[in-house]
């Protein structure tokens, strides 16, 4: 019979780890192993396609089953037991198999769940608790670079460097797919050495001085050096006859030169007769400032202030309806905007007559009869078959956001102003829902936005009498929440139980406690918590977010109580019964960051988002239990308390 006996090798593998009948080397220090290059934003998508590198700087091959990847938060995955780095060797980690060509050395889909960030993130290699490398990227100004579809790479010179130096990495160039750039499992290249003198414009001179009695003056335009501007000196010596003064040489014979003839008379009117003074000169230290007559008269003019001006008709021109973002429904914002004025007075020629902001038109010879209307519009081919004036303005457009919109006379008098805006009390539904924004009455001043409403005729009545007010529906926020009033023009009651200021003002009611108690008025935040309101306007479901585009808010009392919050689980919030509705539920934060000022916490029954509409908390962290009292909000698919301030978010 065979005896094996004598064959056996007996083999201590000391601080080595045997594996399977051999002896494995196993990461003991940060200079074994080294993160060399990662993937975080591959071009198509993020999933299944991140990866890093690590290398394995020993000459031996080092076995690494049992290593942890994580990074800071919650994210990790165990290295499977077998696993082994070649001496010297370049080893990929990759989010699914199909993560690079042919596939990565390591798949770590089925180890762990570990994502990598694409603005900020750690990578952290950790074995037998002991920190073996790690990288806390950043996409920071001057830190890690921060590229889509292409990898970050650690200098190939720099291996051995502080791979946590964001000037050490640079951006991957040479393709190993046909939509990303990157070298997995290869060596790094050497990073290109950015010239300091990249982006540096040398057009700050020094200001000229005096050395002595030598003036210095330099070239307006310098030339870099690493990345230091440079300037050529020019010396100019100012000899006997002469002072140098702030980089000047002066004539010490000159009266003249400290006095500054600055003080020049203002122009005045003799009857029709303008005098006007030209700038001083200075002679023998003494200032004079010669004068021009002339006789408005013989030009047609009139004298005011010292200048010959045309004298003007009587302007009582109204800016009266204002499109500034026509609906898609109705076409292209850039052909259908218009402005449409109204004479309030007696009949006038506009000629010569122009606007000052919001648009860009001067007016030639147009006569505008008392009591019509004029359109002045972007395209007047669009509104050719209306029977009033309609002009083309020369250029510009109307800001979606709000603006000033200014019509001033020949000599640049205003004539009428408006400062309209897409909130902030004025008719929110008029920033590209259809309506046009009309001035309630022609007599009322159109400065104030509780004067103006939305048409209530889908693009504006361009050329003739504006619409007439739609007339309010009285209904509780139950029955708004309950039954189906969208498009309707309502009107409602409640307390107001947050207010929320931003790019578009908003504010909740409650009309009682319970589900449906609750609803969001947008387009004002002049309103303050405790206020029992009466709101009109016109309801709307936007992406599932129920509430009122406001046209007006009257006060009816202040300083009222709120109502009790309705005190409820996470899971339960996710729902639209409570959109709008004050209410307070506990969790723990599973989330501190879920991008966009967003975070959440989950008692178990349902993750609920939190979010900074109102108020950023800032401070969350994950494990750590927090009750949030606020009104529930909707929004990208997705119900979110929005906090109104610190004392709404308590840690317990």
């Amino acid at each position: 019979g065979c005896d094996f006996s004598a064959v056996e090798t007996v083999t201590d593998c000391g601080a080595e780890l045997c594996f399977e009948g051999a002896c494995y080397v196993v990461p003991a220090t940060d200079s074994d192993l080294v993160i060399t290059e990662y993937m975080a934003n591959p071009d198509s998508t993020d999933t299944n396609y991140e990866w890093f590198e690590v290398y394995n700087t020993l000459a031996t091959d080092l076995y690494i089953g049992g290593m942890v990847v994580s990074d800071a938060g919650a994210d990790s995955f165990t290295v499977a037991d077998g696993t082994v780095i070649a001496a010297f060797d370049h080893f990929v980690f990759g989010q699914s198999a199909e993560a690079i060509p042919n596939g990565p050395d390591y798949d770590w889909s089925a180890s762990g769940s570990f994502l990598l960030a694409n603005g900020d993130d750690e990578i952290i290699l950790t074995y037998d608790s002991v920190v073996i490398d790690s990288v806390f990227y950043d996409d920071c100004s001057n830190c890690f670079p921060d590229p889509s579809g292409a990898s970050v790479s650690l200098d190939g010179a720099s291996y051995a460097g502080d791979n946590n130096d964001g000037a050490l990495w640079c951006t991957g160039t040479e393709s190993y797919d046909a939509n990303n750039l990157g070298t997995p499992g290869s060596a790094n290249a050497v990073c290109a050495t950015p010239d300091p003198c990249d982006g540096v414009i040398c057009d700050s001179a020094p200001a000229a001085t005096c050395d002595g009695n030598t003036a210095l003056t330099y070239a307006e335009a310098g030339t870099c050096d690493a990345g230091i501007c440079s300037y050529t000196e020019t010396q100019t010596a100012c000899g006997d006859d002469a002072t140098c003064t702030d980089g000047t040489c002066v004539d010490n014979a000159d009266p003249c030169a400290d006095v500054a003839c600055n003080d020049v008379p203002d122009n005045f009117c003799t009857g029709d007769v303008a005098t006007v003074y030209d700038a001083g000169v200075c002679t023998d230290g003494q200032c004079s400032y010669a004068s021009t007559d002339t006789d408005c008269s013989l030009t047609g003019q009139v004298c005011q202030a010292g200048s010959c001006v045309t004298e003007t008709a009587s302007y009582n021109i109204v800016i009266n309806e204002i499109h500034y973002n026509p609906s898609t429904a109705q076409g292209n914002d850039n052909l259908w905007e218009f402005l449409e004025l109204y004479n309030a007075g007696e009949t006038v020629n506009l000629e010569g007559c122009s606007f000052s902001a919001g648009v860009t038109h001067t007016f030639g010879s147009v006569t505008f009869e008392a009591g019509t209307y004029l359109v002045l519009t972007v395209n007047a081919s669009n509104y050719a078959s209306l029977s009033s004036t309609v002009i083309e303005w020369s250029s510009g457009a109307l800001g979606n956001s709000g603006e000033a919109v200014t019509l001033v006379d020949p000599n640049g008098t205003v004539i009428d102003t408006v400062s309209y805006d897409d909130g902030s009390g004025w008719p929110s539904s008029a920033d590209g829902s259809g309506p046009s924004l009309e001035l309630k009455d022609v007599s009322a001043d159109n400065a104030d936005a509780s004067n103006w409403q939305a048409s209530t005729v889908d693009n504006g009545t361009p050329g003739a009498a504006n619409s007439e007010p739609a007339t309010a529906t009285s209904y509780t926020v139950n029955e708004i929440n309950t039954t189906d009033v969208v498009g309707e023009v309502v009107s409602t009651q409640g307390v107001v139980t947050g207010v929320y200021s931003g790019s578009t003002d908003r504010f909740t009611i409650s009309d009682g406690t319970g589900a449906s108690s609750g609803l969001w008025i947008e387009g004002s935040d002049a309103v303050t918590l405790g206020d029992q309101v009466t709101v009109e306007g016109t309801v709307s479901d936007s992406n599932g977010l129920l509430k009122i585009a406001v046209s007006s808010v009257a006060i009816e009392s202040s300083g009222n109580a709120l109502p009790e919050p309705l005190v409820l689980g996470t899971g339960a919030l996710l729902t639209s019964d409570y959109v709008g509705v004050l209410v307070q539920t506990s969790g723990a934060c599973d989330n501190a960051d879920l991008g966009y000022g967003e975070w959440s916490i989950d008692d178990g029954t349902g993750s609920l988002r939190i979010d900074d509409l109102g108020y950023d908390f800032g401070s969350q962290t994950v494990g750590v239990s927090y009750q949030v009292t606020a009104p529930l909000f909707y929004s990208y698919s997705n119900y979110k308390l929005v906090p109104r301030s610190a004392d709404d978010v308590v840690a317990q």
